[in-house]
């Protein structure tokens, strides 16, 4: 399986960083350190919280760890409850 994993590797961070300084858009240290928070919170929401349409809804993290068809199991098992629980509604209802 292909997985959608968003990485930035320590290189890639540390040209962006050069740029940004050649740019002048870096004025302090607080910057910087604020600017890598914010990444790595993005990075954490992508890879273990964002669920991917083309990974079953899964995220990257439930993919890498094979965790995937575990999951995919306990949700047809939930949907099959549910469509039980609610024919029996719609039976007594309709009673």
């Amino acid at each position: 399986e292909t997985s959608h994993a968003l990485t930035i590797e320590p290189d890639q961070s540390d040209q962006a960083t050069h740029a940004l300084r050649r740019s002048g858009s870096v004025d302090s240290p607080f910057f910087l350190s604020r600017l890598e928070r914010q990444i790595g919170t993005f990075v954490d929401h992508y890879n273990n919280h964002r669920y991917h349409e083309s990974l079953a809804n899964l995220t990257p993290a439930d993919v890498y760890l094979g965790r995937g068809a575990k999951i995919l199991k306990m949700r047809e098992g939930i949907k099959k409850q549910t469509i039980r629980k609610r024919r029996l509604q719609h039976r007594a209802a309709a009673a």
